[in-house]
């Protein structure tokens, strides 16, 4: 955390990085260690950890990204391999990391995240349109189409730059074209409120209130695993008037 909190420069998001893989490629050996003995114990405790250096890194994307951005470089359902096989590969990506960093430019590198699922490096010198590059071992041939896995991961990435740049794209494996719409409303926050209902929480298990008309926050302790039935107050419900038949309504459960 110390670390994490220190970094002042791109310089500093490289070595937190660095530090941050050699963690995670360790806890991993761990993992994979706990399931060949069948150590259940060690297993949860070794996974459970690196769940959190992971988040580590998550913290770091929403530092230097946008959200918009986090969101769009999210949309990859491919399974992320360990690094902890693949030493080439993440050394590769921390040598072009390097290169950027040190020239004053900051770098994520998108295996050492939950966030990241487009491309090996993201560079975040536009944190709403980032450059993405792929680090493949060999040589490439200007002109010579890639097939099969790594044309698939330059086709996903490319659509993914072109929209986050242009706006609109069409993005490898995806039905429809992305296209954004800016809105002229005013962003709206209510921390206020949510910090009152989340005392209310923490006492009663469950919270809910009107913020605006038809616009209602519920907080729920509970977990369900799903849907839930809630008993919506009797001034509540007439509040909400149209949108609801009954007092009872809907509403999913928060972890």
């Amino acid at each position: 955390m110390n670390r994490l909190c220190s970094i002042k420069g791109a310089r500093d998001v490289f070595d937190f990085q660095k530090f941050l893989a050699t963690q995670i490629a360790y806890a991993e050996s761990v993992i994979a260690r706990a399931k060949a003995d069948g150590n259940d114990a060690l297993l949860e405790k070794s996974q459970r950890h690196w769940h959190m250096l992971k988040e580590y890194g998550d913290s770091l994307v929403w530092q230097l990204l946008h959200s918009h951005a986090i969101r769009q470089l999210r949309k990859n359902q491919q399974s992320v391999a360990p690094l902890h096989p693949q030493s080439e590969h993440l050394a590769f990506c921390l040598e072009v990391a390097k290169s950027f960093s040190y020239s004053g430019i900051p770098v994520l590198i998108a295996d050492l995240t939950n966030e990241l699922r487009v491309g090996d490096l993201i560079v975040a010198a536009n944190p709403e349109a980032p450059t993405l590059v792929e680090c493949k071992a060999g040589t490439y041939r200007a002109g010579r189409p890639l097939k099969g896995r790594a044309g698939r991961q330059l086709s996903r990435m490319a659509g993914a730059v072109r929209y986050l740049a242009e706006g609109k794209a069409k993005v490898h494996d995806e039905p429809l074209s992305r296209l954004t719409i800016e809105s002229g409303l005013e962003l709206s926050h209510a921390w206020a409120v949510i910090e009152e209902m989340g005392a209310e929480l923490r006492d009663k298990g469950f919270s809910i209130r009107q913020i605006g008309e038809g616009q209602f926050l519920y907080m729920d302790s509970s977990r369900c695993g799903g849907w839930e039935r809630i008993i919506v107050p009797d001034d509540v419900a007439r509040n909400i008037g149209g949108y609801v038949a009954t007092s009872a309504c809907k509403s999913a459960c928060l972890p």
